[in-house]
């Protein structure tokens, strides 16, 4: 996702985060000034804050792209509101090309014209349509000929009950594989040395998140 001066990109795996209001009082001289700071949460009972735990300026949620605002929130802890991922929206600086190549779907992510990474649909496509697109915008701005950094290793919201969960592959380097039951689904190639660990983590989380499984 691109930057640009005030803006900043927000980089979690999922369709939706809680933004958490807190607003403090200064008093005056002769009354008090009210200043108001975000905190994005993963939801209602998240237990830490995303994105590094830094707040948010209203100014920079609404230059926030890729994002849609959603309905208010309030419980016991406070109030807040919603914001939805824009699945609609292509990430500027991606381009995915698709091909079936016998009974599989190559989907490649281009970033300035240089492969980011190659996922490959074993047996066919059992992925949403917005799968394709949450990935895209979390692939690195630019793309080298240098080895992939080394896979860290999943993340909790990377593995799930029936089976399901993200395996990261030592040999070779640089791939991840959605298995179900241990049976590989969708087997994913990083390329170039631009990734970092978060956006790695969020390809595992958006996999899971987004394919069906046989009784949806």
């Amino acid at each position: 996702m691109l930057t640009a001066p005030n803006r900043r990109a927000l980089e979690v795996g999922g369709d939706r985060v809680l933004v958490r209001v807190e607003t403090t009082y200064s008093k005056g001289p002769f009354n008090a000034t009210a200043s108001s700071q975000l905190w994005m949460t993963s939801g209602p009972n998240a237990v830490g804050r995303l994105d590094d735990g830094r707040p948010w300026t209203w100014a920079e949620v609404s230059r926030l792209e890729g994002w849609e605002l959603g309905r208010r929130y309030r419980d016991a802890i406070g109030g807040g509101f919603w914001l939805h991922r824009t699945t609609a929206t292509p990430a500027a600086h991606a381009e995915v090309r698709s091909k079936a190549v016998g009974t599989s779907v190559r989907h490649a992510f281009l970033t300035a014209g240089t492969r980011a990474c190659l996922m490959i649909c074993m047996g066919g496509c059992r992925h949403d349509g917005k799968l394709l697109t949450a990935i895209a915008h979390h692939i690195p701005p630019g793309a080298d000929d240098l080895a992939a950094p080394p896979l860290p290793a999943p993340g909790p919201s990377e593995q799930t009950d029936g089976g399901w969960r993200v395996s990261y592959s030592p040999a070779p380097p640089g791939v991840m594989v959605l298995e179900e039951a241990g049976r590989p689904i969708i087997r994913v190639s990083i390329s170039g040395s631009q990734w970092t660990a978060t956006q790695l983590h969020i390809v595992g989380a958006t996999l899971l998140s987004h394919v069906r499984h046989p009784a949806d």
